[in-house]
């Protein structure tokens, strides 16, 4: 393993110890090799769908407030969202 490559599996072992799930094979791209961890390669959807029912939670406290400036902003990563999730689904 070259220097460059060690330091990156270290990063994404400790990634996945302060990500507060269990460490388990979902960090893994070979399921028996600890040496595959990929934490930051990984999008979990539970982390997402928290993301954008925040981003969502701000856009309606935005038009609540007569913001539209910040109202379409937060829309516009909501949608953002919704559209790269649903384009790596298939």
């Amino acid at each position: 393993m070259t220097q460059s490559q060690r330091a990156t599996l270290l990063k994404n072992i400790a990634s996945a110890a302060e990500s507060g799930w269990d460490f388990s094979s979902r960090w893994l791209a070979d399921t028996r090799n600890l040496n595959t961890t990929r934490t930051t390669e990984v999008n979990p959807s539970d982390l997402n769908a928290f993301m954008g029912l925040s981003e969502q939670s701000i856009a309606n406290i935005a038009l609540s407030q007569g913001n539209a400036s910040l109202y379409g902003e937060y829309t516009r990563y909501v949608n953002n969202r919704k559209i790269y999730f649903s384009s790596i689904e298939q």
